[in-house]
Order: C-alpha cells, then sequence, then structure tokens
C-alpha cells in the first residue's frame, strides 16, 4: 500500500488520522479531501489511484452515502478499498454501508494502529485476488 486517501471534513480528525497512519507506516503517501465533491475531482485526476480511502459518512456539501452512490458507480477496475471511519455506531448506518460491495469495513472513529493492519491486509487481498 503506497497511498491512502482520506475523506473528512474535520481538521481535527484529518490530523489525527495522519498521526496514525504515519506511526503505522510512515511510507504511505496521504491525500485528502474535505467532502466527497472533492474526493470525486481528485480521483478524476490521479494517477495511480489509491489503495484505501478512508471515508467519513457525516460531511457537508457531498456525504459519504453520496459519494458511494456515485463512486460505486464507476466502470473501473481499480477501485481501491473503502473504509468507512466515522463517529456513527448506529446499526442504521452499518446496515446502509453494507449496501455498498466496495465497503470493505466500518470503523468508529478514532482510527486505531490495529486498524491500520487490518486494512493493510484487506488492500494485500484486493490485489492478490485481482485478474492479472
Amino acid at each position: 500500500m503506497k497511498t491512502i486517501l482520506v475523506i473528512e471534513d474535520d481538521e481535527a480528525d484529518q490530523l489525527l488520522h495522519e498521526v496514525v497512519i504515519k506511526r503505522t507506516r510512515p511510507d504511505i503517501k496521504i491525500l485528502k479531501a474535505f467532502d466527497g465533491r472533492e474526493a470525486l475531482e481528485m480521483l478524476a485526476t490521479i494517477d495511480p489511484m489509491p489503495q484505501l480511502i478512508l471515508l467519513d459518512i457525516n460531511m457537508p456539501v457531498m456525504n459519504g452515502y453520496e459519494f458511494l452512490e456515485l463512486y460505486s458507480k464507476r466502470d473501473d477496475h481499480t477501485i481501491p478499498v473503502i473504509a468507512v471511519l466515522t463517529t456513527s455506531d448506529h446499526e442504521f448506518d452499518k446496515e446502509q454501508m453494507a449496501k455498498f460491495p466496495v465497503v470493505k469495513d466500518y470503523l468508529v472513529k478514532p482510527l486505531q494502529p490495529s486498524n491500520m493492519q487490518a486494512l493493510q491486509d484487506s488492500v494485500t487481498q484486493k490485489r492478490t485476488a485481482m485478474p492479472l
């Protein structure tokens, strides 16, 4: 895993995520977007794609659900692993996220170092499962 995109509207949470990521994987490049629309614009122009997206649910402009609706429609085989990282521990939110096959994990903030290892494993698993 070389690049992570953090989609998070709260600057303090972005900083906290960055600290945890850098402590566990100092070699990773971190891209940041403050809402879903900014993230979609970024993803349309960057190459290579990030291998992991950490996605907040509650954001202004375009929230996590709206982002996933649009992002899931991409006809693109480079869709990375997406993990929802949110303050919500509500079953409703978990059920809504489960409707999106691109979402591989649902984590409650704050991001923990142990979460990073599990996410790394998901990225590695996806990479080895991709057809050549």
